[in-house]
C-alpha cells in the first residue's frame, strides 16, 4: 500500500499544474474531469479532506456549467480551485 501511496503522492506536482492551467485557461471541462479524479481518488489514498475539497469544487462546475450557480462563476471556481491547490501543496510534503 505504501508504494501506492508514494505514487500517488509523487504525481501530484503535474495535477497541480494541470489543475492551475485549466483554470487559468478557462478549460472547465477539463478542470471538472480533474476534479472529478482527484475526488474519487484522495480519499483511498488517505487524503479524505482533499477529495472533499474536490468534490465540492466538481459541484461548483457543474451548478455554473448548468446555469444554476449564483453570483460570479470564476470568482467562487478561483476559490475552490486555490483551495484544492492548497491541499495538494500539502501532500507533497
Amino acid at each position: 500500500m505504501a508504494e501506492i501511496v508514494s505514487m500517488f503522492v509523487s504525481e501530484m506536482p503535474q495535477k497541480i499544474q494541470k489543475l492551475s492551467e485549466s483554470f487559468e485557461l478557462t478549460k472547465f471541462d477539463e478542470l471538472r474531469r480533474l476534479a472529478h479524479q482527484l475526488k474519487g481518488s484522495s480519499g483511498g489514498y488517505g487524503f479524505p479532506t482533499l477529495g472533499l475539497a474536490a468534490g465540492k469544487l466538481e459541484r461548483t462546475l457543474n451548478s455554473h456549467a448548468d446555469g444554476a450557480g449564483t453570483g460570479d462563476p470564476v470568482l467562487a471556481i478561483r476559490s475552490q480551485v486555490d483551495e484544492v491547490l492548497g491541499l495538494c501543496k500539502r501532500v507533497i510534503i
